[in-house]
């Protein structure tokens, strides 16, 4: 959808006349970066700041008989559900603390002993926004749905679990769409916390640092280094190498 708008310098003037005519500063829809999820964040809070523009100009643009008509349909569909809204909320929620990780890991200066603090610190920020942060996120995505008058269901879907783990048990309904989103919403920050435990693996990251420690002279045992590396160091010579 953002490249929809940028590609085309029609579309684009046409989309910046309605940020002018609504009085919002003008805001461009970045696009997305494929290798950095600090890219993807920026583009995900432009399009959440100019979500009654898109709508209106989706709206403007559906109405031409031809394939950007068609195109323009399409998106226009997704825009107005409050399912997309509600899943932008979440990414926008979720991926700001990891940017700021992200960026801060790319520090030259930074020391294990330090990215470990910060991985897990943000991980702890994350897991206390799943178990106290969805009223909040609710409540802002209902608020700002009713302002568009957006999509809602008209019921509740059934969770089919795959049949390994059905056992012969029924598929769960849920009882109102509000417990189908929270169960979303747990999903979605499940599956970012396990991605990263799985690329920050906790006990890399704490041998990392005792080794760093060790090196730099915070840590004045060899212990550790020799019991991980065994006979590929002699600990006394690994020591005296150390202080020299």
């Amino acid at each position: 959808m953002i490249i929809f708008v940028r590609n085309s310098p029609k579309r684009q003037s046409i989309f910046n006349v309605l940020q002018i005519e609504n009085n919002l500063p003008s805001k461009f829809l970045r696009p997305f970066c494929p290798t950095r999820w600090c890219m993807r964040i920026v583009s995900l809070k432009t399009v959440y700041l100019n979500y009654a523009i898109l709508i209106e100009f989706l709206k403007t643009l559906s109405n031409e008989n031809s394939e950007v008509g068609a195109t323009t349909k399409g998106f226009l569909n997704q825009i107005t559900k409050f399912e997309f809204l509600f899943l932008t909320n979440i990414m926008i929620s979720i991926f700001d603390r990891v940017e700021l990780l992200n960026a801060e890991l790319q520090r030259v200066t930074l020391s294990f002993q330090e990215a470990q603090n910060k991985i897990k610190n943000v991980r702890a920020s994350i897991q206390e926004q799943r178990n106290s942060g969805f009223d909040i996120l609710w409540n802002d995505s209902k608020l700002k749905s009713n302002e568009l008058c957006l999509e809602e269901k008209d019921k509740t879907r059934i969770r089919k679990l795959p049949k390994r783990f059905t056992e012969g048990s029924e598929p769960h309904i849920f009882s109102d769409f509000r417990e189908e989103y929270k169960a979303s919403f747990y999903e979605i920050i499940d599956v970012i916390l396990a991605s990263l435990d799985r690329r920050n693996q906790q006990n890399v990251i704490e041998h990392l640092s005792l080794v760093e420690r060790f090196i730099i002279g915070k840590e004045t045992s060899h212990k550790h280094i020799i019991k991980f590396y065994g006979s590929d160091f002699d600990g006394d010579k690994l020591q005296l190498h150390r202080d020299m």
